[in-house]
């Protein structure tokens, strides 16, 4: 099997048993758990008895062999391979998300032995869930050496294609983080806050089918590690998947979604004959959206098809419901969207980036009013006298700078209450469009949630302003 990761003893004499701190440990770090861990802990004794012992030798070279002989017995061979030369001892790694950290040798026999660790590069699976950029998503990795007095990070962002060597690259971004102090434990960097540089989400053009996400609205974040002891990088994370989505308080400081479809609620409402828009987490894994009515009958089928281009990572389903009859459509059996015939108003689509960094529709049914607010930089006098007269149809005061802003004030109709978290996920949002790509600000700054047993009926007005002055300024 291969060996990956190894430290190599080099015993220089033999060892005093049965002293005040009659240990020897091997410390290692496992990428995949983003932890350290103890491989082995052996105690020097005159006889090996039991488990977890090596017997002292009469020199180095026994010295050596003994402790071969107890790592034989006391190491799962699956997972590591011992391996002497003379007095060289060699423990191999044969898992490749392995790599050993340092060794540690109890007085007085600290002196007799020292080490040399080879880590090898390692390619860690890639990262599922996805990570939401607004929030801070820390890379944690403990010290576990007290000579290690410095980590740098390494940060690749890519918005094209999957590329399994995105080591070889030149990083997009690289930090050194230098230990304060002899008792801090952690080295923690929020690496979102560099992400945000490179995410630029941009509305797709929804027509029915799959629709991929515009390049740019969606990333995929690697990052590596290495403190001053190591010669090769360690990968924490592996193109994870990365939006300009958000996390709560209590989602902790390492937030990621891993769910299928990435709505806000379960329940929704379309105008019958506008598209159901169903954002869906592929993620490089092939999978199917059904469509089907409240009896269980099928409707529609679509399959994503598992692939390496960053912009297939979170696709769009859009069905039709135009020359639907039924009241309700039901998505992979967990989502359901309300068909609303609405013939007194005009409807408005709107269109946001939800708290998983994709794009969510929410259809305001009822009443809306659009107003003006104007502004003006103030006035001045604007005639003068010319050969003792003046022109009267000039003005004397006249405006300057005056533009305008619209607004628009929508109203949601009866919704369910579930669809609370849509409202939540609206007035949060950075990014809304109108279904015509018009760029809004949503400008309610509070609502008073509303529910079925206090309210009996759910009801909502919204007020937003267009993105860009009346009059064009740029």
């Amino acid at each position: 099997m291969p060996v990956f990761s190894t430290i190599t003893i080099n015993f220089s004499d033999a060892f005093e048993p049965n002293t005040a701190t009659p240990l020897i440990f091997i410390n290692a770090f496992d990428a995949i758990q983003n932890a350290g861990l103890s491989v082995v802990v052996e105690r020097i004794v005159a006889t090996r008895t039991q488990f977890g012992e090596f017997s002292t030798g009469t020199d180095d070279v026994t010295q050596a062999v003994l402790y071969k002989d107890a790592l034989d017995l006391d190491l799962d061979p699956l997972e590591y391979e011992v391996s002497i030369i003379g007095n060289n001892v060699t423990i191999g790694s044969l898992r490749q998300e392995i790599s050993f950290t340092d060794l540690v040798i109890g007085q007085p026999n600290t002196s007799r032995a020292t080490f040399v660790i080879n880590n090898d590069a390692i390619n860690i699976p890639r990262t599922e869930g996805i990570i939401p950029a607004r929030s801070n998503y820390y890379v944690t990795r403990p010290i576990v050496d007290p000579n290690v007095v410095s980590q740098t990070v390494k940060m690749w962002f890519n918005s094209d294609l999957i590329d399994p060597d995105y080591q070889q690259r030149t990083p997009d971004y690289q930090s050194t983080q230098l230990r304060p102090s002899a008792n801090w434990e952690n080295f923690d960097l929020a690496i979102t806050q560099y992400a945000r540089d490179f995410i630029n989400p941009k509305l797709p053009t929804f027509t029915a089918g799959i629709v991929d996400s515009v390049a740019g609205s969606v990333i995929t974040s690697s990052i590596s590690v290495r403190n001053n002891l190591e010669a090769i990088d360690q990968p924490i994370l592996n193109q994870a998947v990365t939006t300009l989505g958000y996390a709560t308080y209590q989602q902790g400081a390492t937030p990621k979604y891993s769910q299928l479809i990435l709505l806000s609620s379960q329940r929704h409402q379309v105008k019958r004959g506008e598209l159901i828009i169903v954002p869906v987490n592929t993620n490089a894994v092939t999978t199917s959206i059904v469509f089907t009515n409240p009896a269980g009958d099928f409707l529609g089928l679509y399959t994503l098809i598992a692939s390496g281009d960053i912009t297939k990572q979170i696709q769009y389903v859009c069905f039709s419901t135009a020359g639907l009859t039924d009241d309700f459509v039901e998505v992979n059996g967990t989502h359901i969207f309300e068909l609303i015939d609405e013939c007194l108003y005009e409807t408005q689509p709107v269109r946001f980036l939800n708290r998983y960094g994709v794009w969510e529709n929410l259809t305001f049914f009822k009443a809306e009013k659009e107003s003006l607010q104007v502004t003006r930089e103030g006035n001045f006098k604007n005639n003068y006298v010319n050969g003792g007269t003046y022109d009267t149809t000039r003005h004397l005061y006249r405006n300057t700078d005056t533009n305008a802003r619209r607004s628009l004030q929508l109203t949601t109709g009866y919704i369910s209450e579930q669809q609370n978290a849509a409202i939540d996920d609206l007035l949060l949002s950075d990014y809304v469009y109108l279904e015509n790509g018009e760029p809004m600000e949503v400008d309610t700054n509070s609502v008073d949630k509303k529910t079925r047993i206090v309210d009996k009926l759910i009801n909502y007005e919204i007020a937003f302003k267009y993105s860009s002055d009346l009059v064009q300024v740029v």
